[in-house]
């Protein structure tokens, strides 16, 4: 049977895992490679924090619980570990994701990039060697898209090969008992 390298990125909002179910139900374990990606701005330094930013939809900046830990980061040092700290964070968050599919006969693999969401997704479809990019979509159109931009929009023009969109809804509430929808 042909394995599809398939790329699925997650950004860690039950919005974006509402790919998976799909997922699931349109690629059997034994037809696909699973490569599960999130793509996050890193932590802004100490010397960024003097400097007014702008927030797009497709950034999300996370700063540093306090002045003095900006004032610590200062040092190269400390701003290294800070940055592998948040990438082992996001790196488990991902392992949970992969830890349901693996229940299921998957065997899927994680990878955190730092960057532009739309750069890096096409990035590493190119240097996987994707075949498909499965991800969620809010389906803006109008004024909100062009004020908000989107990243599957970008994704889709940047790209040769298929990229699967699902339209999402914002109704992303855990199921009952608190359990994720798998």
């Amino acid at each position: 049977m042909v394995t599809t390298k398939l790329l699925v990125p997650l950004d860690g909002s039950a919005f974006s895992r509402q790919i998976l179910p799909h997922l699931r139900r349109l690629f059997p374990p034994e037809a696909c490679a699973l490569l599960l990606l999130h793509v996050a701005q890193p932590p802004v330094s100490a010397d960024a924090l003097a400097y007014p930013m702008s927030v797009g939809s497709d950034y999300a900046f996370y700063t540093y619980g306090g002045v003095a830990g900006a004032a610590a980061s200062r040092h190269p040092i400390y701003d290294s570990e800070e940055l592998q700290d948040f990438r082992r964070r996001l790196e488990d968050e991902l392992r949970e994701e992969a830890a349901l599919f693996r229940e299921a006969g998957y065997n899927p693999t994680v990878s955190v990039h730092f960057g532009r969401p739309a750069d890096e997704i096409v990035s590493v479809t190119r240097d996987t060697g994707a075949d498909l990019v499965a991800m969620m979509t809010h389906g803006r159109q109008g004024l909100s898209r062009l004020f908000s931009g989107s990243v599957a929009e970008e994704v889709v023009r940047q790209l040769a090969v298929p990229v699967m969109l699902v339209n999402g809804t914002d109704d992303t509430a855990p199921a009952s008992g608190g359990e994720r929808e798998q």
